[in-house]
């Protein structure tokens, strides 16, 4: 019987009510058909593989940018009352508005890949609870998508005087968030979904599938994976709620200020405590889920797809070129971009602690006329 058995018909997954079916029918014992397939049926159950599109050494990397340089700009706040931001505005203004525009588009990128991945599980008859059966792409999918949405926050952090067209960056944002929108009802229904034990799989069958499967030593425990999903709820509800309250602020172009202490102290803890700690535990999830899979795919004996180096992963780290090269342009050279208008820079006397204020440039047809202009 044994002599009979194709592996590689397991290699794809389809209907997963057919694929369990043909995987009894191929020979008189599961875990025989197991062991003499199990680098078919792993890989097309748990994902073995990897996707080099979604979580590739070069988009893990990226990621990782991403969230240091989102921390770095919340670390230095631009506020025309703060000193410390004066020194640095001279060249971090400047890589502002060139962070603004790349993490629209590597987000916006990395979503829609995230989503057609996910749509092609979700249409495609594959079992709808995955945490029974979860593959690791789908796992690092919904990390990678809750990850990639925070450092979009950032602009509604700062003064609407140090960031251009913010109300076009908010449909952006929008556009973002429905893609995120998707992927979070995914996992929503995949954990209410019926249980599929007893149904499609028996318990027997999927204790054997997933010890021969995976090393229990480099396995992620349960306390991990759930830690992982309350972050991921709580931070997705959480900027789903502050997107909707600033689209419909912006309709009536009035966004509300914080002038009670408690909302400052509010706003400030969300943006400055919350956000960097939902970017970072996702990382550290995906880096978690990423090494479980490279340990199975070794084990079982199959190409990890994720260290190849490609086309997708070199984009994923050039596009956070021009954020560095503003930064160091601006940071060496003697050129201060424009400041916004509302912000003047100013300059301390070395003689006395007596603030200097800029006088507005003339332009050269008001020179010597005695009336000023700007430039």
């Amino acid at each position: 019987m044994n002599r009979t058995i194709n592996c590689a018909d397991f290699a794809n997954r389809r209907d997963d009510q057919v694929y369990f079916q043909s995987v009894r029918e191929a020979s008189e014992n599961w875990n025989e058909t197991i062991d003499l397939c199990a680098k078919e049926v792993c890989g097309a159950l748990l994902g073995g593989r990897g996707n080099a599109d979604i979580s590739g050494v070069g988009n893990v990397i990226g990621f990782v940018l991403t969230a240091v340089i989102f921390t770095y700009f919340l670390q230095n706040p631009p506020s025309s009352r703060s000193r410390r931001w004066t020194k640095h505005i001279t060249y971090v203004k400047g890589a502002l508005e060139a962070y603004q525009s790349c993490s629209i588009f590597f987000s916006a990128s990395i979503q829609l890949v995230t989503v057609i991945f996910h749509a092609r599980k979700d249409f495609g008859g594959g079992i709808k609870n995955i945490t029974i059966i979860s593959g690791h792409e789908i796992e690092i999918g919904w990390s990678v998508s809750l990850l990639i949405f925070v450092p979009l926050f950032y602009q509604f952090s700062i003064p609407d005087s140090f960031l251009k067209r913010r109300g076009l960056n908010i449909v952006f944002v929008s556009l973002c968030g429905l893609f995120h929108l998707y992927i979070f009802l995914s996992r929503v229904y995949a954990f209410s979904a019926p249980e599929p034990v007893g149904t499609v799989v028996s318990q027997p069958e999927l204790d054997a599938l997933q010890a021969r499967c995976r090393q229990p030593e480099r396995t992620l425990s349960n306390y991990e994976r759930k830690v992982s999903a309350i972050i991921y709820f709580t931070g997705s509800s959480l900027l789903f709620l502050i997107l909707l309250y600033k689209s419909t602020a912006m309709t009536k172009k009035a966004l509300l200020r914080y002038h009670a202490p408690y909302h400052r102290k509010a706003r400030g803890f969300f943006y400055f405590g919350i956000l960097p700690l939902i970017a970072f535990s996702q990382i550290w999830f995906i880096l978690r889920v990423r090494m479980e899979q490279k340990e199975m795919a070794k084990y079982l004996g199959l190409d990890f797809l994720d260290d190849n180096w490609g086309f997708g992963q070199i984009i994923a780290l050039l596009i956070w070129m021009p954020v560095v090269v503003e930064y160091l342009y601006q940071y060496y050279s003697d050129v201060e971009p424009s400041l916004g208008a509302n912000v003047v820079p100013y300059q301390q006397n070395q003689f006395s602690s007596t603030t200097v204020v800029m006088a507005p440039l003339q332009s050269p047809r008001t020179q010597g006329t005695g009336r000023t202009g700007s430039l």
